[in-house]
């Protein structure tokens, strides 16, 4: 490497100045990123603005509350734990299983925290209860970036023995670096804080500190998992005496900051633009179930769990009326597609319970029965299929149960469908039945044939 000025023999005069790198078979030299030289403080407003610490000998001598080369962190805002934001992967994308939570490294002695490079160590939460001779899940900064390695702890001095004030960053006695953070850019806001929070993992380049070089980026997150006056809990939610929060509008998470969108259940707080209107579960036409909830049935902001509610606070605009009115109309759910892109001669007809349906195609000597699952619609069973030609499914009927007998998860309703073909040489009815267990649709006696051209079918009252 070369200095900007390689003539100056002053190390004085090229302080500050960029330097340069040759690479082979390439005439110029590379500029050397956020490689430079600077001497020590020169007055204490160099120590944190001068009133975190004191300039003696070109040297930042902090007071007791900071830290840092400058005296720029504060130790009252170092998060005890660091944990896997639980709305990103768990590192498993690495070679080896990690940690996904991180304590302080503290002494064991005098209960300070431990440092590399100005920085805190974190290690795996629980370590002390790990067998001799296992290694303990590491992160530590190295200059440039942080970094995720092991260590095994000494028998004697457990960790505190690696980590003195001769620990080196290429010490033997690290394990291989299974992640590397993006580069923490001197004076810029990942410089500002002394711990790895909200910053992008890669997959190592190489096991050389000086080479790592990210390669892949690992879609994993970390946060400060104890919550305080510096690390509040999301929206508003509480923050508990022993660090935790408590989440009051069915968010989860170590600090509330998974919402719970898209879930099947209309949670009215994040009924707005900024959180997608709930992932869409306040609207028939856009809500989908979940294991834990099922759309308009399992609960709401009402506390009412298990029975039949609707949406009674549908307020997206895609899906038809706005809030409160009533003069307009809402869409129900998604389309269903026909068989022929083009068909001129489809008929449809909506059961009583308004969620089971016929799609009939007598071009096609066809029906279709389909039940509304949350948004979308399911067929039931299979197609039922008519003599060739014979227009099956021009007239169509359908009987089911009450509007007001919701389909549980246990089964589905019970239908009864007729079908009538009426072809230039042939009319007949067929009737079906699907009971709730079923997988098919079983036909009802024989085939009715009729002289006479068909009117319409349809079932009784009783």
């Amino acid at each position: 490497a070369i200095s900007s000025n390689p003539t100056n023999t002053d190390i004085e005069q090229i302080l500050g100045q960029p330097w340069f790198v040759s690479v082979a078979n390439n005439e110029r030299n590379l500029p050397m990123e956020d490689v430079f030289f600077e001497k020590g403080c020169g007055t204490n407003l160099d120590c944190g603005g001068g009133r975190r610490g004191e300039c003696i000998e070109e040297k930042c001598h902090c007071n007791d509350e900071y830290f840092g080369l400058r005296c720029n962190y504060a130790f009252d805002e170092v998060c005890e734990t660091m944990r896997v934001d639980e709305q990103t992967d768990e590192f498993t994308e690495l070679r080896r299983t990690v940690a996904f939570e991180y304590e302080l490294l503290r002494d064991q002695i005098n209960g300070t925290i431990v440092q590399a490079y100005h920085h805190p160590i974190y290690v795996e939460s629980g370590w002390q209860n790990k067998h001799p001779g296992e290694a303990v899940d590491v992160i530590l900064y190295a200059g440039l970036r942080w970094f995720l390695t092991s260590v095994v702890p000494d028998p004697n001095e457990g960790l505190n023995g690696h980590f003195g004030n001769s620990f080196h960053a290429n010490s033997d006695t690290l394990g291989s670096i299974e992640a590397t953070t993006e580069i923490v850019h001197f004076n810029t806001a990942g410089d500002e804080q002394p711990v790895p929070i909200n910053m992008q993992w890669f997959l190592p380049g190489s096991q050389k500190i000086e080479e790592m070089d990210p390669v892949l980026g690992i879609n994993t997150v970390l946060v400060c998992s104890r919550c305080g006056d510096n690390n509040p809990c999301s929206f508003g939610n509480t923050c508990a005496e022993d660090g935790s929060c408590i989440c009051s509008k069915g968010e989860r998470g170590s600090l509330c900051q998974v919402i719970p969108v898209g879930d099947g259940r209309c949670d009215t707080f994040f009924n707005e633009e900024e959180f997608d209107m709930d992932g869409g579960d306040c609207c028939e036409a856009s809500c989908v179930s979940s294991d834990l909830y099922q759309c308009g049935i399992d609960g709401s902001d009402s506390g009412i769990d298990g029975i039949p509610i609707g949406f009674p606070f549908c307020r997206d605009p895609k899906y038809g009326c706005r809030f409160g009115q009533s003069d307009c109309w809402n869409p129900k759910s998604s389309d269903i597609p026909l068989l022929i892109e083009r068909s001129s001669g489809a008929f449809v007809r909506l059961a009583s319970n308004g969620r089971t349906i016929i799609v009939s195609e007598p071009e096609l000597d066809t029906i279709r029965i389909f039940d509304q699952v949350d948004s979308g619609w399911i067929q039931r069973g299979q197609t039922l299929e008519g003599q060739a030609r014979s227009r099956f499914g021009t007239h169509v009927a359908i009987n089911t149960l009450p509007g007001n007998v919701i389909r549980r998860r246990t089964g589905k309703t019970p239908v009864i469908v007729a079908a009538a073909a009426t072809g230039s040489n042939v009319n007949y009815v067929e009737v079906y039945k699907f009971e709730p267990h079923a997988t098919v649709w079983e036909r009802i006696g024989q085939r009715v044939v009729f002289d006479d051209e068909i009117d319409d079918v349809s079932f009784g009252s009783s």
